[in-house]
Order: C-alpha cells, then sequence, then structure tokens
C-alpha cells in the first residue's frame, strides 16, 4: 500500500434513529478470508492519479499487539444463540493463534 486516499462521503444515518444499527454497521471491505480483505485493501490503496486528494503513504508496519473485541450483547440488538456461539468459538481459536 503506498497511498492514503481519505474519503468524504455523506455518512447515511438517519436522525433521530437508535444508535443500535450503528453499531451492526459494516465500515470497511468484508470478506470470508483474511487473504481476500488483503486483495481489497490493496486494490482500495493503489495509487489513482486522477484523485486530488492523495499523498504518497508507504506502510513501514506496527509493531503492536493484535486485539479485537465481540459484541454480543449491543443495546438492544440481539443475535441467536448460534450465532453467539461461533463468535466466541472463532474468538477462542483466534485467541490460541
Amino acid at each position: 500500500m503506498d497511498e492514503f486516499r481519505p474519503q468524504f462521503g455523506v455518512q447515511r444515518i438517519v436522525a433521530g434513529a437508535s444508535i443500535d444499527p450503528q453499531l451492526t454497521l459494516s465500515v470497511g471491505p468484508d470478506a470470508r478470508t483474511a487473504e481476500h480483505l488483503l486483495v481489497t485493501v490493496f486494490a482500495m490503496s493503489a495509487p489513482d492519479v486522477r484523485r486530488q486528494w492523495r499523498v504518497s503513504a508507504p506502510h513501514e508496519g506496527f509493531d503492536l499487539p493484535l486485539r479485537a473485541a465481540i459484541g454480543l450483547r449491543s443495546g438492544g440488538v440481539t443475535i441467536g444463540n448460534e450465532v453467539g456461539d461461533e463468535l466466541l468459538d472463532a474468538a477462542r481459536r483466534l485467541k490460541g493463534a
């Protein structure tokens, strides 16, 4: 990844709506595997000279521990037991990776 391109889009959140649906929104690419995400992120960060708002930003990496959060109960949004069990199982497997 060699370029940072800020996005100036409008957030599509209805005024007066509960915050709960906002917690379940997906911001960024969705994929079934890390490899698919990698391809998507590299495609999104490829240089595009047509864009006025861009700056070279070579990726140097970070030496930080990876962390993730799981929200099984997000203020009124409920998930099925089967989904919750799968999420917890995935978290256990990721923790050991």
